[in-house]
């Protein structure tokens, strides 16, 4: 067993966001995309192979702007599947926001039948990574 990979960093942005008025419309995990397989076809024909079975975990910490408070924040998302599980959470505490986020891949090699559920599966992550918070002053 290997020890995880750890990256850190802190950003400060004075205009991240669009601003739509006295709402501020934030996605915050815009700097940290994941790049989810994309299935195109309805139907597949041959096995679905992954490079590796393989875990990824992003922690985001968000300091809403003195003046602004929380609005809307989108709902936890968890997919749990034979193949994998995806994660979302959302927890907020006062001006700051916790935003979690885990993709485990469990098995490596998917049968076609599997197909339309490991499809729907990258769709729902996929989806619910671009989600945005609402704040407003």
């Amino acid at each position: 067993p290997f020890d995880p990979l750890i990256v850190e960093y802190t950003i400060k942005a004075d205009s991240y966001g669009s601003r739509l008025g006295k709402l501020l419309v934030i996605k915050p995990l815009l700097l940290r995309v994941q790049n989810y397989p994309i299935f195109t076809t309805q139907e597949r024909h041959y096995p679905i192979l992954f490079d590796i079975q393989s875990v990824k975990e992003d922690l985001t910490r968000i300091t809403m702007p003195e003046g602004f408070r929380l609005d809307e924040v989108p709902t936890d998302t968890r997919v749990k599947t034979e193949f994998g599980e995806f994660d979302l959470t959302y927890q907020v505490s006062g001006q700051n926001m916790v935003v979690r986020r885990r993709l485990a891949i469990k098995q490596q090699l998917m049968p076609a039948a599997q197909y339309s559920s490991v499809k729907k599966f990258f769709e729902t992550a996929q989806a619910a990574s671009q989600s945005s918070i609402v704040l407003v002053n």
